[in-house]
């Protein structure tokens, strides 16, 4: 079939995935601090400008009771001195999994618990990075996280029951929130100070022109007679025939849109062969693309065969390449230098906080077994 691929264009760069931070120790119940307040952090660290405004979902009470079930002081990994536990990896394993799958055993996923362990180190070595900077959060805020789960759970005891059948006491659960809020904030300010000057991004625009040219394109229409490569060649031959007549009735005046739509067998034969605007260098094989930019507006090809068959294109409209403005790029360029820049800060932060404070895995992950 013909193979019309993805519209090279300029791509839009949003702030980087940062990392998935984990706002709580439970996340599938009331005591998730990722739903309702703290877990504008988990969103902000892929988006720091989006913190605000989303929040990943809650369970319920009665998720709760399964959840704590989960082996609570097994302790899976350190960085330095900090314990990182069975627990914490399972939560952060069903946070990260929540929206897409439902059911036991999810936090086995070797896929997701090697994700979300790495996720908890690098939280555990950015928290020292915040500590150094002197990032704190005020008790009013930890203090706002903590009332909110008591709400969604009912009552004070209620949460510490829960927080024990995990091995963690009330203290425990604020220090988490503690560290995590203050890991988001680091992330923000790497985030914050890795934005360029327009000095910096103009000159990145002169210097890379060639990434701006939006390339030349025409308005393409087409009909496709499939053979099987492996058909014999008196397959191949009889489409071939077909594919001749049709062109010549279109040539004595038949519409190019009602031979499309009753014998083309491509998925564009509904809208009579109207493949929209194609860009050069995305059509293949390369013997249409070579035919289409070939074409003169309203021009008909001649029975192009490919490996999929027999082809018959119709050129419309063509439209010349241009340098698309600073302007029009200076959204989507700034996002991509930005987010550059701050990959490379906080990776720069993570290589020194693991040689001040050595990490330890003390689990081999399914996925390494042999």
């Amino acid at each position: 079939m013909l193979v019309v691929k993805p519209q090279r264009r300029l791509r839009s760069f949003l702030p980087a995935a940062f990392l998935m931070i984990v706002t709580g120790f439970i996340v599938f119940c009331p005591i998730a601090v990722a739903a309702g307040d703290a877990g504008q952090e988990a969103e902000g660290l892929k988006n720091p400008e989006a913190a605000k405004d989303s929040a990943p979902a809650a369970g319920t009470a009665e998720q709760a009771t399964e959840v704590s079930a989960a082996p609570a002081r097994v302790v899976v990994a350190k960085v330095g001195e900090a314990e990182i536990t069975e627990a914490e990896l399972q939560d952060a394993v069903l946070q990260k999994v929540q929206s897409i799958y439902h059911g036991p055993d999810l936090a086995r996923v070797p896929k997701y618990r090697r994700e979300a362990l790495n996720d908890l180190i690098e939280i555990g070595l950015l928290s020292h990075e915040a500590v150094r900077r002197g990032i704190t959060v005020g008790e009013d805020v930890i203090d706002s996280v903590v009332q909110k789960n008591i709400k969604q759970l009912g009552s004070e005891a209620a949460l510490q029951q829960v927080l024990q059948s995990r091995g963690l006491s009330i203290g425990d659960f604020r220090q988490g929130i503690q560290k995590r809020r203050a890991v988001n904030e680091l992330l923000s300010k790497l985030y914050q100070e890795s934005a360029y000057p327009d000095e910096e991004l103009m000159k990145y625009y002169e210097e890379n022109r060639q990434d701006f040219r939006r390339p030349d394109s025409v308005h393409l229409y087409s009909i496709l007679l499939k053979v099987e490569p492996s058909a014999g060649e008196d397959d191949w031959q009889k489409k071939k025939e077909k594919a001749e007549g049709l062109l010549k009735r279109i040539k004595a005046g038949e519409k190019f849109y009602d031979i499309a739509y009753n014998n083309s067998e491509d998925p564009y034969r509904v809208k009579g062969g109207d493949l929209g605007f194609v860009h050069k260098g995305i059509l293949t094989p390369t013997e249409l693309e070579d035919a289409a930019f070939a074409l003169k507006p309203d021009e008909l090809s001649d029975v192009i065969r490919t490996i999929h068959g027999f082809h018959i294109l119709k050129a419309g409209e063509r439209m010349q390449g241009e340098l698309l403005d600073f302007e029009k790029v200076k959204k989507d360029l700034t996002g991509k230098l930005q987010s550059r820049k701050f990959e490379e800060k906080k990776a720069e932060v993570l290589g020194r906080m693991r040689k001040e404070f050595p990490v330890k895995v003390m689990i081999t992950l399914e996925d390494e077994k042999p």
